[in-house]
């Protein structure tokens, strides 16, 4: 089996130079075995992200080789075909490295405070939607439609995940009637909203009413993608979510 030396510097300035994914088959190894060998030597990897702000014109923040537990010359042995059949999915560490981000919050409190501001705008802009039994719509703010049972709950989870966005330096904005996450220029329609249910009355008339079930919906590119409170409740789907924006953005 061939095997492929590096230095320390060497393998530090590969990863920052292009994506693992892009070293793996330029060298013939896995991009896991690549990652692993660099936490195991303490060497930074660019962020999640790091590559697609590149793309879009970002200078972002290269992370410094530390020499404090190994030396820059000190050799790294990978084998051609290293770990192949147990290669991580790029989707799944993708997803494990935001998880892996401490400081993000992915737990929706039970009380908000320092509230965002899209969040005060939608708390202050409710009105009744009479196209609905007993759902509220907001003016401004983030489009929500919600029942006032779960307008305190829709509003927590909005206001956690705009956090997170924006911790993550990704934008929100309002285009005309059009509402958008703005993840490395591109623009993300999103809503969210209850389920409604249908049923008809005595003169069968069709109505819609609300169900419990808060579901938070994207569009990109015509396709929509909908979270919705299941096995999981919405608020257990954050890191999840999360990860699909920024994998679609790519």
């Amino acid at each position: 089996m061939k095997e492929i030396v590096f230095t320390r510097k060497e393998l530090y300035e590969l990863v920052w130079s292009e994506p693992v994914t892009h070293l793996a088959e330029k060298y013939h190894i896995s991009d896991n075995g690549i990652r692993k060998q660099c936490v195991k030597k303490d060497i930074s990897l660019p962020p999640v992200g790091y590559w697609q702000k590149i793309k879009y014109g970002y200078k972002p923040t290269k992370t410094k080789l530390s020499n404090k537990k190994y030396k820059e010359n000190e050799t790294i042995t990978i084998h051609e075909g290293y770990e192949k059949n147990n290669k991580l999915p790029d989707k799944q560490y993708f997803l494990n490295a935001i998880k892996e981000a401490k400081r993000l919050n992915f737990v929706v409190p039970e009380k908000m405070s320092h509230m965002d501001i899209l969040i005060r705008q939608t708390k202050s802009s409710f009105k009744r939607d009479y196209s609905y039994e007993g759902i509220y719509r907001s003016v401004e703010g983030v489009p929500m439609r919600v029942s006032k049972n779960l307008m305190g709950r829709a509003l927590r989870f909005m206001d956690t995940i705009i956090k997170l966005l924006r911790a993550r330096g990704h934008q929100l904005i309002k285009e005309y009637h059009h509402h958008y996450i703005v993840i490395f220029g591109i623009k993300i329609d999103y809503r969210i909203r209850e389920k409604l249910r249908i049923e008809y009355n005595v003169s069968n008339y069709r109505e819609l009413h609300p169900t419990g079930i808060l579901m938070f919906t994207v569009q990109v590119d015509s396709t929509n993608k909908v979270w919705k409170d299941g096995k999981k409740m919405l608020e257990e789907q954050l890191d999840t979510i999360l990860n699909y924006l920024e994998l679609k953005a790519q």
